[in-house]
């Protein structure tokens, strides 16, 4: 809720906020923040709730209240949780409880807590939550009310069933004889639980029979759900058998529901069922549409699904148009057994005039012969669309003549009977040569039935040949027909209509143009504007022609007229208005009279320009017209003469030329750049596009630029001299500024020539060149390299600095030399150099300052020496340069560290680590030794501190305490652990040394053993095998030696009692941590001892030592073995569960083992001290499901089987069982238990009974052997999740492939048992970071062995930060389980990573936009030469580009780097976009140096240019986070988010913000620098244009000017014309070759 409305307004405001950032005064500031509680829900849980369509309504009983409450205040803050009652509108409140919240930390999310609260019945009752904290800033969503009623609402909805239906053609559901089931699905929708059963009621209304079914059926408990979790539904199922029923039956399914509320017995449904072996089913066509005069077949498909074959009659009908085939009507089919198919096929046919929509309907029944039943089916065919249209040409004879066009009018009707779009075609017979026609309208568009549309047909007949082309049939008389085809563009037959054309009598006067056009050349042009014009002489070839057949008509002449019209011109580019008035043209003769049809005459066409200019480039057109004059026969005959005009045109080609009237000298400063302006001129005939450039051959360090109106020296659209004939304007001239900067080395006076050439822009091609020269001024100028060093040092030597002096005037210059040493006495700077030195212009020459320290010199003192050099500059003024050296003697640190490389470490041990520290520095050391061991192993200490003397030596020692074998892998044979010793500074942790020693781990052999007793009872001459677990966990794979020795009892003499059997292992081998079987076998030795009694007992020692004598470490393994007439071996605690419930016979040995004597005995016992191992009761169980019986059952006498009592309390001595007798020694027979345990699926792990059993001697005096045998089922419960089963579904269950954020779904997995046995109460947990959990699964109480459950949680994808694309979500789901005896514990728990998406457009979406904007950034970019707006909106279009580009690549680095070059990319564009600067700071100059102006408030101009920049540039930054968030905005609402977001948009504005200040300053200071540099050359221009007056001047100052002019010097320039010869230049100005 809070980032659907809160976050759009939150944009909105920082929009608002960013406009007004320019405005905003910094200087006062306001903020308010505190904490904000607020009650966002409250469900209720634990007892019935539902929502019913009055209200909500809560069971008499103890709810949980669940009550949600979050603080989305800015801070944290402490506060209380309320839960109040009232009974009714008008009752108190009441104060149900009141929870110390604690701290709320601020925007931390929603904390759930629950309430306990036991409602009583009633109506209109309310409770409220309210939440109250010191300094909440907003109570107003401190409380949630709900209000319900309290009442024993009872509902119940069946919401699902399987009860058949009739199959196709059939009206009645049809059973066969056999047993059926029906099934519905109930759920509870009330508060109140119930149970429930369904039941059949069938009903024969022939018979009026009624027989019910409740025997099949089973009762179910339905628990109401809660609002917090929903009730679920139950299966009830009723079944019965239809082997004695026939015919028709009404079938009711009823359902009774039974309550504390009351009981309700209602009918759910009825269905009308025949029970019959003669079963069948029709599947007939669905309707169709056919269209007029076509045929459709209609097929049935007629399955015999009985058990009986059977013969089916047919009956056909067809209404009310009776389109359809009836034939097959009282026919009958091939007999049909059970499972076979027929086909049944009739043909509809639809006449050609069956009306549009028409329905005809064929009806095909089929009766069995078996049972007499019909099946019918009903098909509908409707006649479908029928187009055609009726064209009506209008005229029958349309009269044309030649070299005319003349069209011809229809009509299009439509007569089919449906709308429709028509496509014409028009065509000519016969095909006429040269004749020309056209529809006015292609297509009618859409006609509705019986409308028309008109149109007409262009004929365009050719002009008259002499002699006439029959095949053109354009004589007179001549008759030719148009025709024109009409068809539905979605097909149809095609229509057609015809009309007649025909020629008419003419006859025309052909002036007899020898060609259409000229085309001069360029010398043509050339040459007019020169001397001469351009001048042609056409000669004419007049002739009369005509298309008459009648002798009359051909003996008649006529007279004619020939006229030149007005001239035309067309400019190639643009203007030429008055260049016809530039041409003249005149044809002799005019007239000609009594010309004879087909007869020629020659004329002449005389075409002058104006000479001595040139003609502009485009086409001049000139029309000679022909004018017949007819005499009385021919007008009698309707002959027709029409004047006749033909065109000349005179093509001007375009001529390219142009002009740079600029040849110097130029003067130009040195070094420096200076701008020279001069004009370029159009003197071609047309508009043009120049590129110049300047000739690559001026000498080095030398350069020279063009600035022209266009983009790379370009001169676009320069008008030519004549567009705009005959006014003069100057338009064809074009400004060029030339920029160049001298070598600072040239010398002054120097003339270098520059050419400047220049192109046609579009075609490349050379047009002409001018050379300008440039002459150099004068510049005294140096630099010291560098002007701060500093010099490292030590006591023990010396060293030089050296100070570069570069001469980067333009003329040899004499440096006067000073050094200040400082007056140190310990440290000496000596100047190693002449105090006066000449260095020529572009050279250097180094300065040398020895440093010479004594050995009193000190690291902490400051030694410094100040070098000066000085010079006079080209106005006499004395320049000075500085040059610091700084010596600094360094300090020499020299600790060297002395320790063992490797050491031994026994596990468990203490190991000592010596060292020494030697100093061989230059002052005395303070250093700390530090240690660490890899592993984190405990030394003593860790850390000692040294001081240690020059040349002086320190001992140390550290302790190393190796821990003990913990069984991990730390600390194996042979594993090395280095120990870190470090040697550094205490004050500024610099370290001195490093050194490395190794800690060898040696090999240690421990043990655990599992399963070995401390004794082992034997009867005489047995055998006793057991099995115990030795777990090696030592450091090291062993191979152990085993030996065993039998000895008497507490004694260490050898013992021939037992017998340790061979099948013993000698040798084991032992891997590390891993659990190895030692199975030893033991017999009692029936030979060892003539007096075995019952005191007869020995002790065995197992030995294990490692075979390899390098392990340290050994075992010994003790038990005492002695003889026992009854023990447990664990026979009777492997109890299987049968399959089929048998009982399971478990048999116990018991011996007469002698005591006071050996004679025959009959012992008897008892079973007393019975006690169950599970506590049933204890798990929520009934016991009465989970019943065992346990009998001995090979008793002698009349009760053989005795029934063991498993609940009776024990009384010792009550109930002796007499056994029969039996030898001493012997075993047989065996006492035999019969064991009956739970049935299935009632089986719990370990469930089962300790019984005692006491075996009594029939001599009081003997003692009673006891001995506790375990009767335990040996099965297991696994209850786990599986991780293959992981599914993400939508609310109907659809699955889905990924979770979108704020997207709601539920996440699934299966719940399986894989042990043998019953689970009990399983609880289930989801914790996922990055997802919410809205619900859990419901509690599991049984998990039989091999089912499945299906664990459901309702998930929703946390919203992401606003850079993520996408974030995965770490979760682990887990269950815990009441009771699962040796549950398999990993499978409890899968850990897994769930993907949360945002919701940004798809790929294609995204792409399409990236590559949309991007097209549009190029073409924007692009057209920014001619505006400087364009690049503007290439800020705005890039930033979406970038918005998309967001979204179309998934990475943790993308969105940020994205982010980033949006910032850097509008950055970027405020620097480009602040042209309008220059133009501002330019018009500024022009101010300073008295010229107009076009601002009159420079200042204010850049004020508000560079607001209106900020503004405009800090806007699309906006639009960008738009696309990334997407609309509606999805983002973490949290403190974070926002303030990152709100940053990055005020970073971004101020960093626009201060590139468009800095901008504007580097602009301020390079254009005032470039006019004090202009009044600066101005004034030396002026001393310069008086050379003697300078000189006068300069001798009146003092000035030696012998060094100057006593000795020439000369260079070497290159001529751009000839780059061969060279020149001398002499000091005095002139030249000489």
């Amino acid at each position: 809720m809070f980032r659907q409305k809160t976050l759009p307004l939150l944009l909105v405001l920082l929009l608002v906020g960013h406009l007004a950032l320019p405005f905003a005064d910094a200087t006062s500031t306001s903020g308010r923040a505190g904490p904000d509680f607020r009650v966002t829900s409250v469900e209720f849980d634990g007892a019935g709730s539902v929502a019913t369509g009055t209200g909500f309504v809560l069971a008499p009983d103890t709810h949980t209240v669940r009550v949600d409450v979050e603080n989305v205040g800015t801070s944290n803050g402490n506060a209380f949780l309320s839960l109040v009652h009232k009974g009714s509108p008008n009752a108190a409140e009441q104060i149900v409880d009141t929870v110390d919240l604690g701290t709320m930390n601020a925007q931390s999310g929603t904390s759930t807590y629950l309430i306990s609260w036991t409602a009583t019945t009633g109506p209109s009752q309310t409770l409220f939550a309210r939440v109250s904290g010191a300094n909440d800033g907003n109570t107003a969503n401190n409380e949630f009310r709900r209000d319900f009623d309290v009442d024993n609402y009872q509902d119940a909805n069946i919401i699902a069933d399987d009860l058949p239906e009739p199959s196709p053609g059939n009206t009645y559901a049809f059973l066969d004889h056999q047993q059926h089931t029906f099934n519905v699905s109930m759920k509870n929708d009330g508060v109140v639980t119930f149970s429930s059963v369904m039941g059949l009621v069938l009903f024969d209304s022939a018979t009026g029979t009624t027989v019910e079914y409740w025997q099949d059926s089973n009762t179910e408990t339905l628990e109401p759900g809660s609002e917090f979790s929903p009730s679920t539904q139950v299966l009830l199922s009723g079944g019965f058998s239809a082997s004695s029923l026939t015919g028709l039956w009404n079938v009711s399914v009823v359902v009774w529901v039974n309550s504390s509320s009351g009981n309700l017995l209602s009918t759910y449904d009825q269905l009308d069922v025949i029970f019959s072996d003669y079963i069948a089913e029709m599947i007939g066509p669905s309707d169709r549409t056919t269209a007029p005069g076509e045929s459709v077949t209609l097929y049935y498909i007629i399955k015999n699904i009985g058990s009986t074959t059977d013969i089916f009659t047919i009956s056909v009908s067809s209404g009310p148009f009776g389109w359809a085939d009836t034939s097959l009507d009282g026919t009958s089919t091939t007999p049909l057994s059970g499972d076979q198919t027929t086909t049944i096929s009739v043909v509809v046919n639809v006449p050609q005039n069956a009306g549009l929509s028409d329905v005809d309907i064929i009806t095909l029944s089929i009766t069995s012969a078996g049972s007499g039943l019909p099946l019918t089916h009903t098909s509908r065919v409707m006649a479908g669309e029928f187009h055609e249209a009726t064209i009506d040409i209008t005229n029958d004879t349309t009269y044309v003549l030649p070299d005319s066009t003349d069209t011809v009018a229809f009509n299009v009707t439509n007569t089919g009977n449906a709308d429709g779009f028509f496509d014409l075609t028009v065509g000519l017979s016969p095909n006429a040569l040269n004749w020309k026609y056209n529809l006015s309208i292609e297509n009618t568009g859409e006609l509705k039935v019986g409308e028309s549309v008109s149109g007409f047909i262009r004929v365009e007949v050719p002009p008259i040949q002499f002699p006439l082309e029959d095949d053109e049939h354009n004589a007179a008389g001549d008759s030719l027909s148009v025709f024109i085809i009409a068809q539905e563009i979605g097909g149809s037959i095609p229509t057609t209509d015809s009309g007649q054309v025909e020629v008419r009598p003419a006859i025309v006067v052909d002036p007899g143009l020898p060609v259409d056009s000229i085309v001069l050349s360029e010398s043509d042009v050339l040459g007019a504007s020169f001397t001469t014009d351009v001048n042609a002489i056409l000669a004419l070839d007049v002739q009369v022609r005509h298309n008459l057949k009648s002798a009359s008509d051909l003996a008649e002449t006529i007279d004619a007229n020939i006229t030149v019209g007005n001239i035309t011109f067309e400019a190639l580019t643009s203007g030429g208005f008055n260049e016809a008035d530039r041409w003249n043209a005149t044809v002799s003769p005019g007239e000609a009279t009594g010309l004879i049809l087909g007869e020629s005459f020659p004329a002449s066409l005389g075409i002058n320009s104006r000479s001595g200019q040139l003609p502009l480039a485009g086409t001049v057109r000139i029309p000679i017209t022909t004018t017949p004059t007819l005499g009385s026969v021919h007008t009698s005959s309707a002959v027709f003469a029409a004047p006749l005009e033909q065109n000349l045109s005179i093509v001007v080609p375009k001529v390219i030329d142009g002009e740079i009237t600029e040849t110097g000298p130029l003067d130009a400063n040195v070094g420096v750049d200076t701008d020279f302006m001069f004009a370029f001129g159009n003197t071609g005939n047309d508009r043009s596009s120049y590129r110049l450039e300047i000739v690559e051959n001026l000498p080095t360090g030398w350069y020279a630029n063009l600035t022209t109106t266009g983009p790379d020296n370009t001169i676009l659209d320069l008008a030519s001299d004549f567009e705009d004939y005959p006014a003069v304007s100057g338009g064809h001239l074009s400004l060029v500024t030339l920029t160049v900067k001298t070598d600072p080395l040239a010398p002054s006076g120097l003339l270098q020539p520059l050419t400047v050439r220049y192109y046609d822009l579009d075609t490349g091609a050379y047009i002409g060149q001018q050379t300008m020269d440039i002459r150099v001024g004068e510049s005294i100028n140096a630099s010291l390299t560098p002007t701060n060093q500093s010099i490292d040092i030590t006591p023990y030597e010396q060293l030089s600095a050296f100070v570069n002096i570069e001469n980067t005037g333009n003329a040899p210059t004499t440096f006067s030399l000073a050094l200040d040493d400082g007056g140190y006495d310990d440290v000496s700077f000596v100047l190693d150099t002449e105090s006066s030195v000449t260095i020529a212009a572009g050279y250097e020459s180094s300065v040398r300052i020895n440093i010479i320290p004594t050995l009193q010199a000190s690291a902490d003192e400051f030694y410094m020496a100040n070098l000066t050099v000085s010079m006079l500059d080209e106005n006499g003024q004395l320049v000075e340069l500085y040059a610091n050296i700084v010596a600094n003697v360094s300090e020499v640190h020299d600790v060297q560290l002395t320790a063992p490389d490797s050491l031994v470490a026994v596990p468990g041990t203490v190991v000592n680590l010596p060292f020494s520290l030697l100093n061989t520095g230059n002052l005395v050391e303070t250093v700390n030794i530090n240690i660490t061991v890899d592993g984190g192993w405990a030394t003593t200490p860790t850390v000692q501190s040294f001081t240690v003397p020059i040349n002086g030596e320190s001992n140390g020692l550290f302790e190393i305490n190796i821990p003990a074998l913990d069984g991990s892998d730390n600390l194996l044979d042979g594993a090395i652990h280095v120990a870190n010793l470090t040697v550094y500074d205490p004050v500024s942790d610099e370290v001195y040394v490093l050194q490395k020693v190794e800690l060898l781990v040696a090999p240690v052999f421990t043990y655990t053993i599992e399963g070995w007793e401390t004794e082992y009872f034997f009867h005489e001459g047995s055998n006793r095998v057991w099995t115990a677990q030795i777990t090696n966990t030592g450091n090291k794979d062993v191979y152990v030696d085993l030996g065993y020795e039998v000895r008497a009892p507490g004694l260490t003499t050898p013992s021939n009692d037992w017998i340790v059997n061979s099948a013993s292992p000698n040798q084991l081998f032992l891997p590390r941590n891993v659990p190895v079987d030692l199975t030893v076998s033991v017999d009692k030795n029936a030979a060892g001892s003539s007096s075995t009694s019952l005191t007869t007992a020995a002790d065995l020692r197992v030995t294990l030592v490692p075979i390899d004598i390098d392990v340290d470490g050994s075992g010994e393994l003790m038990t005492s073995l002695k003889m026992k007439r009854l023990f447990d071996t664990g026979i009777a605690d492997d109890l299987r569960a049968p399959a089929n419930d048998e009982p399971v016979t478990i048999q116990v040995e018991y011996s007469h083992i002698p005591y006071l004597n050996d004679a025959p005995a009959a012992y008897s016992i008892e079973f007393c001290g019975i006690e169950r191992i599970l506590d049933i009761e204890g798990l929520g169980l009934d016991e009465d499901d989970y019943e065992w019986n346990i009998s001995l059952t090979n008793l002698e006498g009349p009760e053989s089987v005795h029934y063991i009592n498993l609940t009776a309390p024990c009384v010792p001595g009550s109930e002796l069982i007499e056994l029969p007798e039996r030898p001493a020694y012997v075993l047989s027979p065996n006492l035999i238990f019969n064991v009956k345990v739970p049935d299935r699926p009632n089986i719990l792990p370990g469930d089962g009974y300790d019984i005692t059993m006491r075996l009594h001697h029939p001599d009081p005096n003997e003692p009673v052997t006891e001995e506790t045998f375990r009767f335990a089922l040996n099965v297991y419960a696994d209850p786990m999740i599986d991780p293959d089963s992981q599914r993400i579904v939508d609310a109907s269950g659809k699955e889905l492939d990924f979770i979108m954020e704020g997207q709601t779904t539920y996440i699934e997995f299966d719940l399986k048992n894989e042990g043998t046995a019953l689970a009990l109460g399983i609880s289930s947990q989801l914790v996922c970071e990055g997802l919410v959990i809205e619900n859990s699964p419901a509690f599991v109480p049984l998990l039989p062995d091999g089912s499945v459950e299906t664990l459901r949680w309702k998930i929703t994808g946390e919203t992401l930060d606003w850079w993520e694309q996408s974030r995965d979500a770490e979760c682990t789901v887990r269950i815990l389980s009441d009771y699962a005896l040796n549950n398999v514990v990993e499978n409890d728990e899968v850990v897994f990573v769930q993907k949360v998406d945002s919701s940004a457009p798809s790929t294609l979406t995204s792409f399409a936009g990236f590559g949309i904007a991007l097209i549009v950034t190029i073409g924007l970019l692009g057209l920014t030469n001619q505006n400087e707006k364009y690049r503007l909106g290439a800020v705005y279009s890039g930033v979406i580009m970038l918005g998309f580009l967001f979204h179309l690549y998934d990475a943790t680095w993308w969105g940020p780097a994205v982010i980033a070059f949006a910032a850097l990319w509008v950055w970027r564009m405020a620097w480009r976009s602040s042209e309008e600067f220059r133009y501002i700071h330019e018009d500024y100059q022009r101010a300073r140096k008295g010229i107009s102006t076009i601002y009159a408030d420079h200042f204010q101009a850049l004020t508000d240019s560079r607001r209106q920049l900020t503004i405009i540039l800090s806007l699309p930054l906006l639009g960008f986070i738009a696309v990334v968030l997407g609309l509606p905005p999805q983002m973490t609402p949290d403190q974070t988010n926002l303030i990152l977001l709100v940053g990055y948009v005020l970073l971004s504005t101020m960093v626009v913000w201060a590139v468009l200040r800095r901008v504007n300053k580097q602009y301020g200071t390079l254009y005032g620098k470039l006019t004090d540099i202009e009044v600066k050359a101005t004034r030396i221009e002026r001393d310069l244009g008086d050379p003697a007056r300078l000189l006068n001047d300069l001798a009146m100052d003092g000035l030696d000017l012998s060094a100057i002019l006593e000795t020439p010097q000369s260079v070497t320039i290159s001529d751009s014309q000839n780059s061969g010869d060279l020149e001398e230049v002499i000091s005095n100005g002139e030249e000489q070759a």
